[in-house]
């Protein structure tokens, strides 16, 4: 009680008003966004793959410049 936080809820049509029960009983709206699209998967991965590769030791990167080049072209 109190508290906030967040909560993912997965739903379809056919439970829309369970939703929209839970809104009313708890005095709150839910923000509802639709499913991601590929795009929007693509740009989430590839900031993930940057966050690892600024982890990668410095003294180690010469060992991925042909992998580098080849990504590039």
């Amino acid at each position: 009680m109190g508290k906030s936080g967040v909560c993912i809820t997965f739903y379809n049509n056919r439970n829309m008003e369970f939703l929209e029960r839970i809104e009313q009983l708890a005095g709150i709206k839910f923000d509802k966004i639709g499913i991601p699209t590929e795009d929007d998967m693509v740009k989430a991965k590839t900031k993930d793959v940057l966050k690892k590769l600024l982890d990668v030791e410095m003294d180690v990167l010469p060992n991925f410049k042909d992998t580098a080049k080849m990504f590039i072209k």
